[in-house]
């Protein structure tokens, strides 16, 4: 038997040691130390233990008593038994740069029933650690310290600026606010590389709350502010309960579910898949997915994400895309290998209705391409031609023309990597019907106005008008097509370039009593096509072409 009131190892000090030894087969130690520094006791390990430490550092004061019993020779190693305190604790992680502070703890440790590695216990108890901007609190074990088990029952709130570290890849550029978890985890743990894959084939849910949380990506002209987000995570699936995000001038009421979202977050799957609904008050999709102006060429470009794939049931009170904007607007937005899909879309628009599908999404080259297949209905013209910028031509805009119309309309545009628009690979296919339509100061009624001297021909009113208008190889042909008013018919058919270039032909058809009024004013007609004869209607008609450009016109007989 024995009892020392103090004994020193090395740097370590004990309040007392006491114990007995029966014939050298069997021992036990009782011991209390207080207030000593954990680094002495690492150094008093044995060197077989040396990879436990060999990823991290650890600085703090512990408290520790227990005892060290070994029952007969035929036990291989000697039971041990120990109570701790910790405090003042730091720890850092060679390959992180997050590093907990202000470490406070009590547990056991205790080599279990084998009395080895395998069968060894560590508690934490009242676990209480922080960094400059996060908090963890709550209990966890530890177990086999030859391949780590840990099972974790902790509240922590976690800073934007260390998710900032943690997550910090080529999508993300800053993150700023606090994200509240509740977190339950059971499974095996490393603090080296191979814990992302232990931690995926683990058992674990925590519960989100979150706060002002904002997520910026590089290069991406806004961020993604989280206003308040009530979501768990059980294993692979993140459920999304209710959730409120604005992003630039667009905001979302998101519930859905996102999978993935582990594997992403650790870089094991280059993106991740978001399901569900959203509602919102106002939607910009260009101004959503806008990039930063780039450095070289100091232009905004157009991106679609590689890193997520979307499937969601969108309603949103008022949308813009580019100069279209649409209200109560229902769609299924997809978003998957980037191509982006708005398919069974219907809204308000335009003062009428639409439905219809787009699709958009960048090629081999680079280049932006978008294609449409959209119906309208009872729609106001002028703002239509406003909205789709005059189509991408100058022939006849939005200022020229009036009316109500419906139209079945198919278009594929594409852009360069610029975003600069290519007209050659415009293709526009209509059916369209204008009612109580009118051509206001259109141009080359106005040169048809000049030269037959009738006024009313700057401004004219028709009841209806129907044709089928074709944009391919940089050419728009319009089909023969009637534009009757009381003060006219004109019979226009012909074609002209998206450079401008045209050659119609038209036939213009005069009652007899606007035939007298303008052949008194013109004897050029009576010089060169001589008496004009009525038809069986009791119009006349005169045969004239259009060449040139729209900004030099020529027309002739």
């Amino acid at each position: 038997d024995y009892k020392f009131d103090e004994l020193k190892i090395d740097d370590l000090e004990s309040e007392s040691v006491s114990g007995n030894i029966n014939d050298w087969q069997s021992f036990k130690i009782e011991f209390d130390f207080k207030n000593q520094e954990i680094n002495n006791i690492i150094k008093n390990c044995p060197e077989y233990l040396d990879y436990l430490f060999e990823s991290i550092s650890l600085n703090s004061l512990i408290s520790f008593g227990g005892n060290i019993i070994k029952e007969d020779e035929s036990q291989k190693n000697p039971k041990v038994n120990i109570k701790y305190f910790v405090e003042d604790g730091n720890l850092k992680f060679s390959k992180s740069k997050l590093n907990l502070q202000n470490i406070k703890f009590s547990g056991k440790v205790s080599n279990g029933e084998y009395a080895n590695l395998s069968s060894t216990k560590f508690t934490f108890n009242n676990f209480f650690a922080k960094t400059k901007y996060s908090e963890f609190s709550g209990d966890f074990y530890i177990k086999n310290l030859q391949d780590f088990l840990i099972n974790l029952d902790m509240k922590t709130k976690i800073g934007g600026s260390d998710l900032e570290m943690v997550l910090k890849n080529d999508n993300v550029e800053s993150i700023t606010g606090n994200l509240f978890l509740a977190c339950n985890y059971s499974g095996k743990f490393s603090f080296n590389n191979g814990f992302k894959n232990k931690f995926l084939a683990s058992k674990y849910n925590l519960k989100l709350d979150a706060k002002n949380l904002s997520y910026k990506l590089n290069n991406f002209k806004n961020a993604f502010n989280i206003e308040f987000l009530d979501a768990n995570l059980n294993h692979k699936k993140f459920d999304i309960y209710e959730s409120y995000i604005t992003s630039g001038e667009s905001d979302f009421e998101f519930s859905g579910k996102i999978l993935n979202t582990p594997e992403y977050i650790l870089g094991k799957k280059a993106n991740f898949f978001l399901q569900g609904s959203t509602n919102s008050t106002y939607i910009n999709l260009d101004d959503l997915f806008k990039k930063n102006k780039t450095v070289e060429g100091n232009e905004d470009k157009f991106v679609i994400p590689k890193w997520v794939n979307l499937q969601i049931n969108m309603t949103s009170e008022n949308f813009t895309y580019k100069s279209f904007d649409a209200l109560n607007l229902t769609t299924d937005f997809l978003i998957e290998n980037q191509v982006l899909n708005l398919k069974n879309t219907k809204a308000s628009a335009l003062n009428g209705q639409f439905e219809g599908d787009i699709q958009l999404y960048k090629n081999i080259e680079d280049e932006l391409k978008l294609s449409t297949n959209f119906n309208f209905s009872s729609i106001n013209i002028r703002q239509a031609f406003n909205s789709f910028n005059n189509f991408n031509q100058s022939f006849i805009e939005s200022k020229h023309i009036k009316g109500i119309g419906s139209a079945d309309i198919n278009i594929s545009a594409v852009w360069d990597d610029r975003m600069n628009f290519i007209k050659e690979r415009l293709i526009m296919n209509s059916t369209l019907t204008i009612e109580k339509g009118e051509l206001i100061n259109f141009k080359p009624l106005r040169n048809l106005s000049n030269f037959v001297n009738v006024e009313d021909l700057k401004d004219v009113k028709f009841s209806k008008l129907e044709n089928k208008i074709e944009i391919k190889d940089n050419l728009i042909t319009i089909p023969e097509m009637q534009i009757i008013s009381s003060a006219l018919s004109l019979i226009v058919s012909g074609t002209h370039s998206l450079n401008n270039e045209i050659n119609y032909g038209i036939t213009l058809l005069l009652s007899e009593l606007m035939s007298n009024e303008f052949r008194k004013k013109n004897t050029k007609i009576n010089n060169e096509i001589g008496e004009i004869k009525s038809n069986d209607e009791g119009l006349s008609a005169i045969y004239l072409k259009m060449i040139g450009t729209t900004d030099d016109t020529k027309i002739e007989f």
